[in-house]
């Protein structure tokens, strides 16, 4: 027996891309279904079976554990992925069926997880480690799955560095397995070789594995450049810039060797007879909008990081110099740019009546941090924090 897991779910470019904690759940669903692909459940009925038999729930406390399941299932409807009959409830049974067929452009088919394999995975790095795998299983007949750490970042959903933490972990503890790409004579800048992506596998390597190329052939053209080691767009090359170009410009703007070839790029055009039409049409709009585009998709991530940071330790999470750290590691000198807490709102949709989520805030003053600590029982919401603005809640529970 096995779980059916269309490879569109793992393709970041798609409208069906799965987060990890999504496809985890996604699984269970397909687990606990019966012969006619139904799943008979409630929200109380898979916090249970998640923590107690899978032994990886979606939060060390049933409640806000039981908040999420319900979050995940309502985006697992809206990305069309599973059909719902009625209301999600914790108590009352509901029937989940699911969407047969996925696929979209060149990404079809689909990968078998046995059920042996998923009643395996479990702990904090069992939802990870089911997504990990099935993503480089999907590249098994072609021999390992090329890929950067970047890319993982983006199919896994969270920044590069913890994505190459989490894959690396995983090849520690051979969930998958490694070969590491090659140092090669070009440089990307002076003094430093460029070096391939790595190759993984769910099986060990050895002399006579085969080894893909790069593994792209399911996503849209990727301008790439010898120099680079990322998507470089039509920065260097004589096309027409659009927006997306502008992403990757703000993306890559501390490579100063590639930001100084977008600026010349673009100082050439302001320089020729479409020069005004094109800062006041393509340059400054694009600009702006990238900007925004980069600096929401960051504070996503960091809102899902500090989510994980405030379950291990119940408390606030701080932004401080671009890196997030807990209130305990923090020197109570420096100054966060950030905060980021829990907050529960009022939601009669809710199972629990509550929808807790991480929240966050700009600081300007050391004493306003403790405004949005938990209180000395552990409870986040008091009458207090009643009076602050909760409104750019961007990660639920």
């Amino acid at each position: 027996m096995f779980i059916k897991l269309y490879n569109v779910l793992g393709e970041e470019k798609s409208q069906y891309h799965l987060s990890v904690e999504e496809l985890y759940l996604y699984s269970v669903l397909r687990r606990l279904s019966n012969y006619k692909g139904e799943t008979y459940v409630n929200v109380n009925g898979i916090e249970e079976y998640v923590r107690n038999y899978c032994n990886s729930p979606f939060h060390s406390r049933a409640r806000e554990g039981r908040q999420r399941v319900s979050t995940y299932l309502m985006s697992l409807q809206e990305k069309a992925v599973i059909n719902i009959d009625r209301e999600v409830s914790s108590a009352n049974f509901f029937k989940v069926t699911f969407v047969e067929g996925l696929k979209e452009d060149k990404v079809l088919g689909h990968e078998q997880i046995t059920y042996d394999y998923f009643d395996s995975v479990e702990g904090k790095t069992g939802k990870t480690d089911l997504y990990i795998t099935f993503i480089v299983s999907r590249w098994k007949k072609a021999g390992s799955f090329t890929c950067s750490y970047e890319r993982w970042g983006n199919i896994l959903d969270m920044s590069t560095k913890t994505a190459e933490r989490k894959v690396n972990d995983a090849v520690d503890r051979e969930v998958i397995y490694c070969k590491a790409g090659n140092y090669t004579d070009k440089e990307v800048r002076a003094g430093q070789k460029k070096k391939d992506s790595n190759q993984y596998s769910v099986e060990p390597f050895d002399k006579e594995t085969p080894v893909a190329e790069e593994n792209r052939s399911s996503e849209p053209d990727f301008n790439s450049n010898d120099e680079y080691y990322f998507d470089t767009g039509n920065w260097l090359n004589n096309n027409n810039l659009d927006e997306n170009d502008y992403i990757i410009y703000i993306k890559n703007i501390s490579n100063k060797d590639f930001k100084a070839e977008c600026d010349k790029k673009r100082k050439r055009i302001m320089k020729s007879s479409k020069g005004d039409w094109f800062k006041k049409s393509v340059d400054k709009p694009y600009m702006e909008k990238a900007k925004e585009s980069v600096e929401a998709k960051n504070e996503e991530r960091n809102k899902v990081a500090a989510g994980e940071i405030i379950e291990n330790t119940n408390d606030v999470v701080l932004l401080v110099n671009d890196k997030l750290i807990s209130h305990k590691a923090w020197n109570k000198k420096t100054v966060p740019s950030r905060i980021y807490y829990q907050y529960g709102t009022m939601d009669s949709m809710s199972p629990d009546g509550m929808v807790w989520g991480v929240h966050s805030t700009s600081i300007m003053e050391l004493d306003e941090i403790e405004l949005y600590r938990p209180d000395e029982n552990g409870e986040w919401n008091d009458e207090d924090k009643m009076d602050y603005d909760h409104s750019d809640l961007a990660y639920k529970f």
